[in-house]
C-alpha cells in the first residue's frame, strides 16, 4: 500500500523521530509498551503508554521492585550547533493545559482497560491496579533537518540514537 503524504511527512518530522527513539530507549530500559500515540478523539494524545519497573534503592539482592502504569510525553528538539548549557524548552512545555489533557486521556486509557481485554503477557487484575505514574522524555536531535531526513529514508535508528540526547524524568507530574 502506498504511503499518504500526511504520513510521510509525519514519519519524517522530528516530533515522530523523537517517539520513535524515546521509545526504543523505554525498551531497552526493560519497559513493555502498550500504546503509542493514543488518542482521546481530537483533545489530546499520549505520545507512549508503557509499564515500566523500578527498584526501590535497596541493594540488588533486597530490592523491591515496583510496577507502574506509566503515561509518557516526549518533547522533540532539532538543533544545528550545540546549544551548550541552554535548557531545553520540553520542560516549559508541558504546560498546566497539557498536563490536564494527558491526565483526562489516562482516564480513558483507564476506562479502556475495564472494557477490553489487555495482552495476555499481563494479568487482568495485575493491571488494573499498577500504580500511576507520568513521566516525560526530552529528545535532543544535534542535526540538520537534511541529515535527519537522510537518516530516515535509510532507516538508520543506530545513526539517529548516536546524534541524539535522551533524558527520562520520571513522575514529572
Amino acid at each position: 500500500m502506498k504511503e499518504t503524504v500526511i504520513a510521510k511527512k509525519r514519519r519524517l518530522s522530528p516530533a515522530s523521530t523523537g517517539e520513535d527513539l524515546a521509545a526504543l530507549y523505554l525498551e531497552e530500559k526493560g519497559a513493555c509498551l502498550l500504546e503509542r500515540n493514543f488518542r482521546v478523539g481530537k483533545r489530546c494524545e499520549i505520545d507512549i503508554i508503557a509499564i515500566l519497573e523500578e527498584a526501590d534503592g535497596k541493594p540488588h539482592r533486597d530490592a523491591k521492585r515496583t510496577r507502574y502504569l506509566t503515561f509518557v510525553e516526549v518533547k522533540t528538539r532539532r538543533y544545528e550547533t550545540d546549544p551548550g548549557a541552554i535548557e531545553h524548552t520540553g520542560l516549559q512545555a508541558i504546560s498546566r493545559d497539557k498536563r490536564q489533557k494527558i491526565r483526562l486521556g489516562a482516564l480513558s486509557y483507564l476506562e479502556k482497560l475495564r472494557k477490553e481485554p489487555l495482552p495476555a503477557h499481563l494479568g487482568k487484575s495485575e493491571s488494573l491496579f499498577l500504580p500511576l505514574r507520568f513521566d516525560l522524555v526530552l529528545v535532543d536531535l544535534q542535526l540538520s533537518r537534511e541529515a535527519m531526513q537522510e537518516f530516515l529514508k535509510e532507516n538508520d535508528t543506530t545513526a539517529l540514537k548516536k546524534a541524539a540526547r535522551i533524558k527520562h524524568f520520571e513522575a514529572i507530574f
